[in-house]
């Protein structure tokens, strides 16, 4: 079933039309589950089942599929960290952006000033470009577009994550100015958490946008985004509206996020591209929109101070530290919870058998916080330190609560049996 929040969940198939050949690889191990899983319902009337996960600091669900799917998460025990160039730390522009080829005829951003739309498009449609990445993803292979905003006069870039995750190499992006020079671009860290990317091009003199406040952006105050919609033909496309709504929790990917509302236009290819006030500053990365059959006009982007928060780590270590990590596969489940021992399908339809959704442990990863905790396949998360889980997403964003080193109380239903389990996190440290 297309989720409604479609143009995120499919925008790996929407960016990459051109795949070569799709090979269809579906094998996997099974997991069994002794509790009442209306996963299976769903693989009858829906044509479908839930996929396992794997939960680091967050938990990522993968559709379509019974098998645990490994990520690049792995036992912190493999972790090794890589040698790694250091880059000088980056330092969130407070000055005027460096001047472009028309430097004279562009308004330079004033915080005190307010700017008609006109003029923040001058200033800032230079900062934004356009992205083309060759992935690689389920045996195919293919070509898929984004938007991106250059932060620094040097060439650091910030995209969405969602636009890189799938790169067959770091130095599989390509970057398009809005003078259309074309440079390589190196894929300098990814954040599935906060769906946050950084690039870097080796270039000099840049036109870069500055960053605003996002605390202070109030509903109502009016908004310009720039980014590169469906083809490379509307790169540079303006739309305008204003912020609709603030703190919107969303759940994507599998993941909750805190995003920004707007109802400016936005379309497939505008991922990544910039949010900008009347200011001419950058306040919002664009990442996702709700598409409906009774519905548009309801578009997200990423508050950009919670770029600041992590843009440092993505150019220094191309992940976010401190991450807390458990290391379990898991399932959100539907299990029974009345004492109804006889029940038909169609019981189960007609909501006659009750039900709730609690999240499975499939896998304890070797050498994890989870495996020197004493966490078992088949374990039921119930709560952690009192917080009721009820699905992945509720497990990813309760860890991401934490970080490594902390510790919490997982109740957990073993063998029909409640129990209490300590936990001291690891850190998440990617592959």
């Amino acid at each position: 079933m297309k989720n409604d929040f479609d143009w995120y969940e499919e925008s790996n198939a929407l960016q990459a039309p051109e795949f070569h050949q799709p090979s269809k690889n579906k094998t996997g191990r099974r997991v069994p589950i002794l509790v009442l899983v209306v996963l299976m319902l769903a693989t009858a009337v829906l044509g479908g089942v839930l996929g396992s996960v794997l939960t680091a600091n967050s938990v990522r669900s993968e559709t379509g599929t019974q098998s645990s799917v490994k990520t690049a998460e792995v036992p912190e025990e493999n972790q090794a960290e890589q040698p790694r160039q250091s880059n000088p730390q980056f330092v969130v522009p407070e000055s005027e952006p460096a001047p472009s080829n028309n430097a004279a005829t562009v308004p330079v951003a004033d915080r005190t000033t307010t700017y008609t739309k006109a003029e923040v498009v001058t200033m800032c449609q230079p900062t934004v470009v356009g992205l083309t990445v060759n992935i690689a993803y389920n045996g195919q292979t293919g070509v898929a577009g984004g938007s991106g905003v250059i932060i620094s006069s040097d060439g650091y870039i910030v995209t969405n994550n969602h636009v890189v995750e799938n790169a067959m190499s770091a130095q599989s992006v390509k970057v398009l100015l809005s003078d259309n020079t074309e440079y390589d671009g190196e894929i300098l860290g990814m954040d599935a958490n906060t769906d946050l990317a950084v690039i870097k091009i080796n270039a000099t003199n840049l036109p870069y946008a500055i960053m605003g406040d996002s605390g202070n952006t109030l509903v109502g105050e009016d908004v310009v985004v720039i980014g590169n919609p469906i083809d490379s033909q509307l790169r540079g496309t303006v739309t305008s509206g204003i912020i609709s709504g603030l703190n919107r929790e969303r759940t994507i990917n599998g993941r909750k996020m805190t995003l920004m509302q707007t109802d400016a236009a936005i379309n497939q290819g505008n991922s990544g591209g910039g949010m900008f006030n009347m200011h001419g500053e950058l306040i919002g990365i664009v990442n996702s929109k709700i598409s409906t059959l009774v519905g548009e006009g309801v578009g997200f982007a990423i508050p950009v101070n919670k770029l600041k928060e992590v843009v440092n780590d993505l150019i220094d270590v191309g992940y976010v530290t401190g991450r807390a990590y458990l290391g379990i596969y898991s399932n959100t489940v539907t299990v029974q919870t009345g004492e109804q021992s006889s029940y038909s399908w169609l019981d189960i339809l007609n909501g006659r058998v009750e039900t709730e959704t609690r999240v499975m442990i499939t896998e304890v990863i070797s050498g994890s916080a989870a495996e020197s905790a004493g966490l078992q396949a088949g374990d039921l998360v119930l709560a952690i330190d009192g917080e009721s889980i009820r699905t992945n997403a509720d497990l990813s964003s309760k860890i991401a609560e934490y970080r490594a080193g902390d510790e919490a109380i997982l109740t957990i239903q073993r063998d029909n049996a409640i129990q209490k389990i300590t936990v001291t996190f690891g850190q998440y440290v990617p592959q």
